[in-house]
């Protein structure tokens, strides 16, 4: 994964379940792509970007695109990095 570190590649389920309810506390400081956005956030950014193409196909018949998604999350990150940046500039 691009977002995430590579040990996370072969979590349990019980650890994507604790993701999931948030209860899960990840570094990502060190990493290099948006190192300043949370786990959490990336993957709000994440299940963002795949729902909306889900509604999208649903309920407008757009086909689901998993490209766009892709862009979709990228654009969304890079948005919410610079606004977080933003911040703590003032």
């Amino acid at each position: 994964s691009l977002y995430l570190s590579p040990r996370f590649a072969h979590f349990a389920y019980e650890e994507y379940l604790a993701l999931l309810h948030f209860r899960l506390d990840i570094d990502r400081s060190s990493h290099e792509l948006f190192p300043e956005l949370s786990v959490f956030q990336v993957f709000a950014c994440i299940q963002h970007a795949i729902w909306s193409a889900h509604f999208r196909h649903v309920f407008h018949h757009s086909p689901f695109n998993p490209t766009q998604v892709i862009y979709s999350i990228h654009r969304t990150l890079v948005h919410l990095s610079s606004q977080l940046s933003f911040d703590t500039l003032i």
